[in-house]
């Protein structure tokens, strides 16, 4: 069990930073807010993260974390295919409530993909998860920061009472803007496949 610290971004947000680049760099996952939920991630290339993400949420395996990236260019690094149909939900609809599926680089792990050939890519638009990326120079692989089954949690206050003890560190951000999952799609055959209705309809 841990000793949880939880972090003010609106009060202290160098601080929180901080703190998460040295949680992240130490393997540990952190909890971070975005627009909609609050997430449970860890750095794209830090597999020993990954696993205490599935073990924390008792995730099933079979169940793939998304890239959270922080500016567009990094797509480029992720995905071996990036269909035309990605400019246009580009401009209309990122950084936000939307996560797309497209084909994925080889080189990222299985154990990130459950062994699927693809990733799903969302661009949050929150500062305090954007500037976390930046900081720790890499995409942050993630999922909803609540045990597998229970309602997704909406504010750093949430978290922390839920998560004490688990995780190492939280980012409280205070409560999200749309209190509610973003939508996934898939655009692996350069069309739109809604595969979970949330925030946006697109």
């Amino acid at each position: 069990m841990f000793q949880t610290i939880i972090a003010d971004y609106k009060k202290e947000p160098q601080k929180a930073i901080d703190l998460a680049i040295e949680a992240l760099s130490n393997h540990q996952p952190i909890v971070f807010p975005t627009e909609t939920v609050y997430g449970i991630g860890c750095r794209l290339s830090d597999l020993e993260a990954v696993k205490k993400i599935y073990e924390i949420k008792k995730r099933n395996a079979k169940k793939p974390l998304a890239a959270h990236i922080s500016n567009i260019k990094q797509v480029n690094n992720l995905v071996s295919e990036k269909p035309a149909i990605f400019a246009e939900l580009n401009e209309k609809y990122l950084p936000g409530p939307l996560a797309i599926i497209m084909k994925k680089k080889t080189y990222i792990s299985d154990q990130i993909t459950s062994g699927f050939n693809t990733i799903s890519i969302r661009y949050p638009d929150n500062d305090a998860c954007l500037k976390i990326i930046d900081a720790i120079g890499e995409p942050l692989v993630a999922t909803s920061a609540n045990f597998s089954g229970e309602p997704a949690i909406i504010s750093g206050q949430e978290a922390y009472q839920k998560l004490k003890g688990y995780i190492a560190l939280i980012i409280d951000d205070g409560i999200t803007k749309y209190q509610k999952e973003s939508t996934v799609i898939s655009i692996v055959k350069n069309k739109i496949e809604v595969l979970r209705q949330g925030v946006l309809v697109v």
